[in-house]
């Protein structure tokens, strides 16, 4: 593990080129769901995505040493200064967008990164007109104090209702772009060579005619124009350049100031697909906007790619630690995470019924859905369960987060029980990525005093996420109304900002060969761990089936057997049984270890056999206590599983042996439903769901077999020592 206190150097100002840019891929998908019809959930993940993007890059820049008169000396550099006016522009695109779901938060917003935007950009003007400097120094960045901001403030302000005012700015974006225009192409056709490490800036000077159509076209609401044309003209005149310096930009070795090209590639690209949706060109003109789409996302793509792997880099050669409250803050956003995996999971299980009466497919679909998860899932963790041993925990948690956004997409695309099963399959994927790994991470992140607490967290996490999953989505059903959209964009908000505090987090676990070897399906199970493994086994996969009972045959059997038919009160009733294993969890966080287990097993015997006569009896009363009881056994006992196993592995084996107790935890949670589902039809609703229950208190008492059986052993091995 990392432990070394070299500081890193504070974070350059063209490092908030990346919120930029991913805020203007985030307009072009906007644009392309307005005019193409082009999926909404896509923009609004970019635009999440720049705001979580933009809120810790300006934290982490804060947090460097100096304090304000480092600030002071950044914002004077001829190089990089120009760059912060990236910090109010970004946040003018991002309050002008918020202004179209809240337009009196965005209003604020827009008019608070006006006063920021003009005051930056006056003091610039002062500045560059009163300072001596070397004109080798300047770049195509010039551009954003006074050019580009003016130009994002006459949009945002045409967003929120003030045409006159957008006019003025726009007419002073115009100015400046001629006045500094001209001076920037003076300086590269008589000055020194452009360095290397500038070349991107080259792309911020073919920025203002796309910059300036945007606003025009905001402004005048798309009506065509000779503005148009002109602007049009002069961007295509523009952006040729580029053709010709492709060679360039590849062999002049990656940086961060690349980013400085993705607001410049979106901004024409919106623009663009603007033009040709309207300029009645039919099938030809959509086809044509979804190529620019389309090469606008794979260079942002691209780009966005490298820097996570020059980040990487950059880590191995500086290994670092935050500050003790920045890691408590992301050990937080981390745990967050981990619990908005599970939430997803969760709030299927209501969604599912609401689906099914909209569609009208059989109870096996609806049980299909339930289980691919879990099935894709138990593939992943077989497959990739030991990869963050080797590859770290960051990256693996990082394309878990992706996916499971993936997955938000499908959902809010779906439109039939096909994409809903696709969505929980990437689900499933992202789970089985995420769920060892994220037990490991949190033990690992925590210090030495909170791990135990870290720990018990870990248990609580996924099954108190299933919770309010299910009670989330059983409130959505019921009162929103589009309740899939109510559900997943807010998870994907949630999520972004998991991705903000993995990638704060420090790197917990060294990376190793055999990466590739390691995604052998193979289960992992160290050692020293093996005996109390196999006693354990049982006992987990009899609280995880009795959550199944619950979360997968739960809708049902609150619809056909207690005649249940509205969203919260059976979201309620099915989120009683994981809401009280997460709080069992974390209050058998100070019982004995084996003690928890035993107490465990009890609990769960007596909630299987309570479940299972409420179902035959049809007793709701009933149910609910037992739910209550069953999860607080399911809680008590993994929580003490996890404590047993977690010291018996090393942080080179403990994703592994996590891996595996997730394996066998998730294949009793999904299979036994997806059999079940198939009987439904044939045996009867109660009968199948009494049968289930039957065997979770089977398995209930096998553990505690097992568990008195261990007792013994190490009592005998105490004596003969």
């Amino acid at each position: 593990m990392n432990t070394t206190t070299t500081p890193r150097p504070r974070l350059p100002l063209n490092t908030f080129g990346i919120a930029f840019g991913t805020a203007g891929l985030a307009g072009t998908w906007t644009a392309a769901a307005s005019l193409l019809g082009a999926p909404t959930a896509v923009g609004e993940t970019l635009w999440a995505a720049a705001t979580v993007a933009w809120v810790v890059t300006i934290i982490r820049y804060l947090r460097r040493p100096g304090g304000a008169r480092a600030i002071a000396t950044d914002l004077r550099h001829p190089v990089l200064g120009p760059f912060a006016a990236l910090v109010p522009a970004v946040g003018s695109l991002l309050a002008a967008h918020l202004a179209t779901w809240a337009p009196v938060a965005g209003a604020v917003g827009v008019w608070i990164m006006l006063v920021l935007t003009t005051a930056f950009g006056a003091w610039f003007l002062t500045d560059l007109l009163t300072t001596p400097r070397d004109p080798g120094t300047l770049h195509g960045g010039y551009l954003l104090p006074t050019v580009a901001s003016s130009l994002l403030s006459a949009q945002a302000l045409a967003v929120i209702g003030h045409p006159t005012l957008a006019t003025g700015y726009f007419a002073a974006g115009i100015l400046f772009w001629l006045l500094i225009g001209a001076v920037l192409v003076a300086r590269f056709a008589t000055g020194p060579a452009v360095p290397p490490a500038l070349l991107p800036t080259l792309a911020i000077l073919s920025a203002p005619p796309a910059v300036a159509g945007n606003a025009w076209w905001t402004m005048t609401g798309g009506a065509p124009s000779v503005v148009d044309t002109a602007l049009a003209g002069t961007m295509v005149a523009f952006l040729l350049p580029h053709a010709f310096l492709v060679r360039r930009y590849v062999t002049s070795g990656f940086a961060i100031g690349f980013w400085a090209m993705t607001f410049t590639t979106a901004a024409s690209a919106t623009f663009g697909v603007r033009l040709l949706a309207t300029a009645g060109l039919g099938a030809l003109g959509t086809a044509l906007a979804w190529v620019v789409v389309g090469v606008a996302s794979v260079i942002v793509g691209s780009i966005a790619i490298r820097s996570l792997g020059l980040l990487r880099r950059a880590e191995d050669a500086a290994p670092r630690r935050a500050s003790v409250t920045f890691r408590r803050l992301a050990l937080i956003g981390v745990v967050v995470a981990s619990v908005a995996v599970a939430f997803g999971a969760g709030a299927g299980s209501p969604l599912f019924v609401v689906y099914q009466r909209a569609w009208g497919f059989p109870d096996w679909q609806l049980t299909t859905a339930f289980t691919v998860y879990a099935v894709t899932l138990l593939g992943t963790l077989l497959v990739a369960g030991r990869l963050s041993d080797h590859v770290g925990r960051r990256p693996v948690l990082l394309g878990a987060l992706v996916l499971m956004l993936v997955a938000g997409a499908l959902f809010l695309r779906a439109d039939s029980v096909g994409w809903v099963i696709a969505a929980r399959a990437v689900q499933g994927i992202a789970t089985g990525a995420a769920t060892s790994t994220f037990t490991a991470a949190i033990i690992e992140l925590a210090s030495d005093r909170h791990r135990r607490t870290m720990t018990v967290l870990t248990s609580a996490a996924p099954v108190g996420g299933l919770a309010l999953g299910a009670f989330g989505g059983g409130l959505a059903a019921q009162f929103a109304p589009d309740p899939t959209a109510a559900v997943f964009l807010t998870l994907g908000v949630v999520l972004l900002v998991g991705v903000a505090a993995v990638l704060a987090a420090d790197e917990t676990a060294d990376r190793h060969r055999g990466a590739l070897a390691s995604l052998r399906p193979a289960v992992s199970v160290p050692e020293r761990s093996r005996a109390w493994f196999v006693v354990l086994a049982p006992l987990t996969a009899a609280g995880w089936m009795f959550s199944g009972l619950f979360l997968g045959l739960g809708p049902r059997l609150d619809d056909g057997v207690f005649g249940l038919d509205g969203g919260t009160a059976s979201a309620a009733v099915v989120a009683l049984q994981p809401a009280a294993a997460a709080v069992a969890g974390m209050l058998f966080a100070r019982v004995a270890d084996r003690l928890g287990t035993a107490v465990g097993a009890v609990l769960l015997l007596v909630g299987a056999v309570g479940a299972g006569t409420a179902v035959l009896t049809a007793d709701l009363p009933l149910l609910v206590v037992a739910a209550v009881v069953g999860g607080a056994g399911q809680g008590a006992a993994f929580g003490s599983s996890l404590r047993v196993l977690g010291p018996l592995a090393d942080n080179a084996t403990r994703g592994g042996l996590f891996a595996a107790v997730y394996l066998v935890a998730y294949a009793a949670y999904g299979i036994p439903v997806l059999v079940a589902g198939f009987f439904t039809d044939v045996v009867g609703l109660a009968e199948v769901g009494a049968s289930y229950a039957a065997l979770v208190a089977l398995a209930a008492a096998v553990a505690l077999a097992g568990l008195a059986a261990r007792a013994r052993h190490e009592r005998r091995a105490v004596q003969v020592a």
